[in-house]
């Protein structure tokens, strides 16, 4: 039987997406404009299969940088030598090296990584090759969904309705509280303002604040299911989850209508990284149920992936590019 393997995280680079794989230990790199995927085996010192290995991925010019979740390891892959390195990080959480990181960024040579189980953020700086964690308190953050602009970050601080406002220059650093909302799930920047979406999408309001936290507008969902994020794009807001449809509130008219596919259905559990984002008006996510990654352009599915490769002999299953990545689109071998 075929087994069709599902995104964890993701991240948009020179035109292309770099994702990482739920249960098994490859990264996938698709071409935006011409569909072509490729694939690279991810550091042998880790699980082959494994659930959730990577809770973030980021990309520079010659290097892919991967941030652990259930890993061991932060990791970082040269595409000039196809090296993996990797690099400690201090544990200081709670309970054991699982769960560490939901959502990672690149920040002027620094990589940014949102402690889950691993209550802070850890900044790893590229040149110097060292990090540190940088919060004055402990805090269960939820990366999956969060909001950047000016130099400043804000996230949700897991199972309430407040969120961390951090300055990523000076690291100063605030915690802020949103009412009518209940839990936060997502917080999206979009021009001057911070929309934030509820966990709980029954009875659950989208609140619209200014960046010094005054509310500006508030939308009613009025839907079941358990949310993990939003997606602010134009006039339409996202909202997804799991065990649940797509909602779209159309910001002009208030309306929130329902969408059938499960395109912005993210993976797994309530832990996933930031698994939808947005790309020069594309909407990108991984699907959930159907088991694929998917690009949607004016709710049209562009292409569909389904099978890696994990094992390959020289040509027999996959043309190794210079960097390293694999293209697989003419051999593709299914993991049974």
């Amino acid at each position: 039987m075929n087994k069709g393997h599902i995104g964890h995280s993701s991240t948009i680079f020179n035109n292309s997406i770099y994702f990482t794989m739920r249960d098994v230990n490859i990264i996938g790199r698709i071409d935006i404009k011409t569909g072509i995927t490729n694939y690279l085996i991810g550091p042998d010192e880790e699980s082959a299969y494994k659930t959730d290995l990577y809770g973030g991925i980021c990309v520079t010019e010659n290097e892919v940088i991967l941030c652990p979740y259930n890993a061991n390891h932060l990791w970082i892959y040269t595409r000039t030598d196809h090296n993996w390195t990797k690099y400690d990080i201090p544990w200081h959480g709670m309970g054991d090296h699982a769960y560490q990181f939901t959502g990672a960024f690149l920040k002027d040579n620094k990589v940014f990584m949102m402690g889950d189980h691993a209550l802070d953020i850890y900044v790893f700086d590229l040149q110097l090759r060292e990090g540190k964690y940088i919060l004055k308190e402990k805090k269960q953050l939820w990366g999956g969904s969060y909001a950047l602009w000016d130099n400043k970050l804000a996230v949700g601080i897991s199972y309430t309705n407040n969120y961390l406002l951090l300055d990523l220059e000076t690291y100063e650093q605030k915690t802020e509280s949103i009412s009518d909302i209940g839990r936060i799930a997502g917080i999206q920047y979009d021009d001057g303002k911070l929309w934030f979406v509820p966990r709980n999408c029954e009875n659950g309001r989208i609140v619209v604040t200014d960046l010094s936290g005054n509310i500006i507008n508030s939308y009613v969902l009025n839907n079941g299911g358990e949310v993990l994020g939003g997606l602010k794009t134009g006039n339409a807001m996202y909202v997804y989850g799991v065990a649940m449809p797509t909602y779209k509130l159309n910001v002009d008219t208030a309306l929130v209508s329902r969408i059938d596919s499960k395109f912005f259905m993210t993976s797994g559990n309530d832990n996933n990284s930031k698994l939808a984002t947005t790309f020069d008006g594309m909407i990108l996510a991984f699907g959930r149920d159907t088991h694929k990654f998917e690009i949607k352009i004016d709710n049209n599915v562009m292409d569909e992936y389904i099978g890696l490769c994990k094992q390959y002999n020289g040509n027999d299953y996959a043309i190794m590019h210079e960097d390293g990545f694999m293209d697989l689109n003419y051999f593709i071998k299914l993991l049974n």
